[in-house]
């Protein structure tokens, strides 16, 4: 890793001057910003640490991805609210998508701060089942918001695994197949 202020010929190991938890997302070759402070025990270790160009493996970077997410999102609840306002939705499913959003962004929320005090972790089993059911754009927001859970690669792949069979779900009520569980959603309440 490249390090402002650093001489060029001198390559430090993050990891000794790190927390574990600080290099984990880092991609080799990644400029990187940290001011180097001596321990009492005379050890040094990297603080401040700043990542001024953070790019995915790809090169790309993330906030495109962010971007893209917001637009999609916000599209698709805005689609939601005026299917619903023109009759073609019933109250019930925006209220159950308002609801899932509302509880699913509270968890990860919960999660968040269970994470930074050493507490008792929500399952991501429990996250992805959250968004699975309609709470995704409230878990999208939340990832971003409060930068919980967006940059591990792994989990991402499996939100937006989710995102994708909520939404074909969603579609699937448009179709002639679907639309007996609009009437069934509407009798719910």
């Amino acid at each position: 890793h490249r390090a402002i202020g650093t001489p060029s010929d001198r390559r430090l190991d993050l990891e000794k001057l790190c927390k574990p938890e600080a290099t984990e997302d880092l991609i080799r070759g990644s400029l990187i910003v940290y001011r180097v402070v001596k321990e009492e025990d005379g050890r040094l270790r990297a603080a401040n640490i700043a990542y001024p160009h953070s790019k995915t493996a790809s090169g790309k970077p993330k906030g495109n991805r962010r971007i893209l997410g917001s637009i999609f999102t916000i599209s698709f609840c805005i689609f939601v609210v005026v299917a619903t306002f023109f009759g073609r939705l019933p109250v019930q499913l925006l209220a159950i998508y308002a609801i899932a959003c509302i509880l699913t962004f509270i968890v990860y929320a919960m999660d968040k701060a269970a994470a930074k005090n050493d507490k008792w972790r929500t399952k991501e089993s429990t996250l992805h089942l959250l968004g699975l059911i309609g709470g995704w754009p409230g878990a999208f927001y939340a990832q971003n918001k409060l930068r919980h859970k967006s940059k591990k690669n792994e989990f991402q792949s499996v939100f937006w695994i989710t995102v994708v069979l909520n939404v074909g779900a969603f579609v699937y009520l448009f179709t002639d197949g679907g639309s007996k569980y609009i009437t069934v959603i509407s009798n719910f309440w």
